[in-house]
């Protein structure tokens, strides 16, 4: 009977500890921090947990949080978004420091930063724009209101693309002045939720046409280097260079793996940049994508969206075929020029009024015998 009792006691003051525990932990306030990295959850909004952190605090918001709210961060201090399809961050993504390498030698701004793939997977960097869509017609250059789909996630400072990848597409900067009604040419202002005003430089009658507001992707470094994987073996590396107080590249290959080999340069040093290549090869260009043994032409165009030929080289032929015009045309370029003048008469003096010919600059004159 003495030891039923016993176990009898030792039960029943174990339950009681158990209720005064449990009492005692429904009175205790919410964790609502690790160490100086606050939950947002905790706070019931991001922007209390923020403040909370102060100037060397972090926040943290769970993947459950409920609440969409926008907000600041005035001391720039690291927030991580389980929220998003992913792993979202404000702002940087480093490399800890100080450390010290496999020799114990300290490497006072940090470790290298590695981001990675394996096998089929892909590692991508995106910049993911805003578009929005207009059916205003823009019919002259100047400035427009236009009604837009929405403006909502357009960021006015942002730069903002008209027509993009059509043949008359422009870019448009984020206005710091006129704002909301004038902005200055060349740029924008959000006017309200549904409605931009803009000063184009162009027209734009095709409707409806795009509008993306974009931000862009930045290579912070003098090389880019591209290797064939874990071996670290280099294949391909973009070099900043230096002409005067301008900055160029120098594209290199590596054929083994090892030494380089410069394949093309961008001088940008004087008032025509120019591109050259190396005293072994020069410049080589193919027609055609199949490399050598192929052939197609190669074409030279004012700009990417123009579908005239400005002159053409044949390389299946060898035929050039120089830019062609009409007599009036032919203005007074340096002597050498070749052009070909669609109403010009075969002579030794190149007029109008005849059905074609090839004209030629000889001395100051043009000659179309």
């Amino acid at each position: 009977m003495g030891m039923k009792y016993m176990i009898k006691e030792f039960a029943l003051a174990a339950l009681m500890l158990s209720i005064l525990d449990l009492a005692h932990a429904q009175k205790q306030p919410a964790e609502i921090s690790i160490g100086d990295c606050y939950s947002a959850d905790k706070f019931g909004n991001i922007q209390a947990a923020i403040d909370a952190a102060g100037a060397n605090g972090c926040v943290s918001i769970s993947a459950g949080y409920k609440g969409g709210e926008s907000y600041s961060n005035p001391h720039n201090i690291s927030v991580i978004d389980h929220r998003s399809r992913g792993f979202g961050v404000w702002s940087v993504v480093q490399a800890s420091r100080p450390v010290k390498d496999s020799d114990g030698k300290v490497i006072p701004l940090g470790n290298d930063v590695v981001l990675r793939a394996m096998g089929a997977a892909d590692a991508r960097i995106a910049v993911k724009p805003a578009i929005t869509t207009s059916s205003t017609k823009v019919d002259s250059p100047g400035i427009a209101r236009i009604s837009v789909g929405t403006t909502e996630n357009f960021y006015s400072i942002a730069t903002m693309a008209v027509d993009r990848w059509r043949a008359n597409q422009e870019f448009i900067a984020g206005a710091t002045s006129g704002c909301p009604t004038s902005p200055p040419a060349g740029h924008f202002c959000i006017q309200d939720s549904t409605h931009i005003v803009a000063n184009f430089q162009k027209a734009h009658t095709a409707i409806p046409y795009n509008l993306d507001n974009w931000g862009a992707i930045f290579f912070d470094s003098w090389a880019w280097v591209f290797t064939s994987g874990d071996d670290l073996k280099n294949v391909l590396s973009i070099v900043e260079t230096r002409s005067g107080p301008h900055r160029g590249f120098t594209l290199y290959a590596y054929p083994d793996g090892s030494s380089s080999k410069a394949l093309l340069n961008f001088d940008p040093s004087d008032s025509s940049p120019r591109y050259y290549g190396t005293p072994e090869v020069g410049i080589i260009f193919y027609g055609s994508n199949g490399g050598p043994g192929s052939c197609g032409p190669i074409r030279f165009r004012n700009n990417p969206t123009d579908d005239k030929d400005l002159a053409l080289v044949d390389t299946c032929t060898g035929r050039i075929q120089p830019g062609s015009g009409n007599f009036v045309d032919l203005g007074t370029p340096p002597n050498g020029s070749l052009y070909y003048c669609s109403d010009c008469v075969i002579a030794s003096r190149c007029v109008g009024g005849g059905t074609g010919a090839i004209a030629k600059r000889v001395n100051g004159v043009w000659i179309c015998n």
